[in-house]
């Protein structure tokens, strides 16, 4: 009987031991990431490499960048300028880079250049895909905003 209770009391004295160690252990904070992420194209959106987002444009605008598959039609697709009345301000085609890599099945790079009267305030840069059905269903579009 004596040796059971000695060993009560030893695995008793473990345990408190065992709890005061676990009550002054401090966790130590993992670091959180401040960084803002960046953001990953998506690769269903066209993507316009010049001029930026935001930036202050006269004329003529030289446009460039690339168009997921299935956006342009025999090498273009429509592009717009508009004002923040949603008035037209210029319009056009853009036209493949690589002539023949519209039927690539890949990305394809794009160039057009808009010629257009002085105008002020804001606006944005309208990229339609080329629908030769005619079909809502099948149209779409990208913007981009910018300044005069």
């Amino acid at each position: 009987i004596l040796l059971a209770i000695g060993v009560v009391a030893f695995l008793y004295n473990q345990n408190q031991t065992l709890k005061n160690m676990l009550a002054k252990y401090q966790a130590t904070p993992i670091p959180v990431s401040t960084e803002t992420p960046i953001a990953t194209p998506n690769p269903n959106e066209p993507i316009i490499s010049s001029p930026s987002a935001g930036t202050k444009i006269k004329s003529p605008l030289k446009i460039t960048g690339t168009v997921p598959t299935g956006w342009m039609f025999e090498g273009v697709f429509p592009i717009k300028l508009i004002d923040s009345t949603q008035k037209i301000v210029a319009q056009g085609q853009a036209k493949e880079v690589t002539p023949g890599s519209w039927q690539s099945g890949n990305p394809v790079d794009f160039t057009t250049t808009l010629t257009f009267k002085s105008a002020s305030g804001s606006g944005t840069i309208v990229l339609e895909n080329d629908n030769p059905s005619g079909n809502p269903a099948n149209a779409r579009s990208f913007q981009l905003p910018i300044k005069f």
